[in-house]
């Protein structure tokens, strides 16, 4: 944790100690870390649209990207780990079940993590890696999309192709047809993001003209309407008509 401290999307550690316990039974071990907002307290007051939790992917991809690059595994990415700084920044948080990868072993030595979030091979037929994390984040965004953490509830087949691509690769069963690094699933993600910001602001111009050309549509009436009331010629039948008229007029 403390190789982490200098991230701003892993929660910071002031300090800690290792105390043995005088009944006996082992040590006590004591974290001071920053106080920070839950995620899963912010989400009960926000609704969280699809470019939110894209960036939300992004930050912790972030993340998982130093933890990469130190040959860290967080191995448990769920909503839970999750809280916020106050401008909005995304830390992750419970790294006790963090470990090292190792490349000359198959097998993890104990087992951990989350039962609905844990990719297969948590599970035991195979050592974890970045791509287990990856699978992680692959359950987070289905999660987050859909409150559900399965492809087959209803709000998945509402989801943008894309997002449905790049969730199916995050959880694909055999790790090696998952994303082969964080770095490259962030860059999915940027691209998405992009890609749906470019729609948004093609949707606000196209709505701009639109407005503009109902606007302009009704002066054109109106000004048309006027000419027609103003160069109309009305003839009476009866001159005593006609007069009684242009008098009330004052014509």
């Amino acid at each position: 944790l403390e190789s982490l401290n200098d991230s701003k999307n892993v929660v910071r550690l002031y300090d800690h100690c290792i105390e043995y316990d005088p009944s006996g039974f082992g040590w006590t071990c004591c974290l001071m870390m920053e106080l920070l907002t839950p995620f899963t307290e912010y989400q009960v007051f926000n609704e969280l649209e699809e470019h939110d939790v894209i960036r939300l992917g992004i930050d912790i991809c972030n993340v998982l990207e130093e933890c990469e690059g130190k040959g860290i595994l967080h191995r448990d990415i769920k909503p839970e780990n999750i809280v916020l700084k106050e401008d909005g920044e995304v830390v992750l948080i419970d790294l006790d079940t963090v470990r090292k990868f190792d490349e000359d072993k198959s097998l993890d030595t104990i087992y951990v993590g989350t039962k609905q979030t844990a990719a297969p091979e948590q599970f035991g037929y195979r050592q974890t890696s970045v791509r287990t994390d990856i699978y992680g984040l692959g359950c987070l965004f289905l999660y987050l999309l859909t409150e559900q953490y399965s492809v087959y509830d209803v709000g998945w087949k509402a989801l943008p192709t894309a997002v449905k691509r790049t969730i199916d690769r995050c959880l694909a069963f055999d790790p090696a047809r998952r994303y082969p690094s964080v770095k490259s699933l962030s860059a999915e993600l940027k691209s998405i993001a992009l890609f749906s910001m470019r729609r948004s602001t093609v949707a606000l111009l196209m709505a701009c003209i639109l407005a503009v050309l109902s606007i302009g549509g009704a002066f054109t009436h109106t000004a048309i309407d006027r000419y027609r009331y103003e160069t109309m010629s009305v003839a009476f039948r009866n001159p005593l008509i006609e007069e009684a008229a242009r008098a009330t007029l004052e014509k």
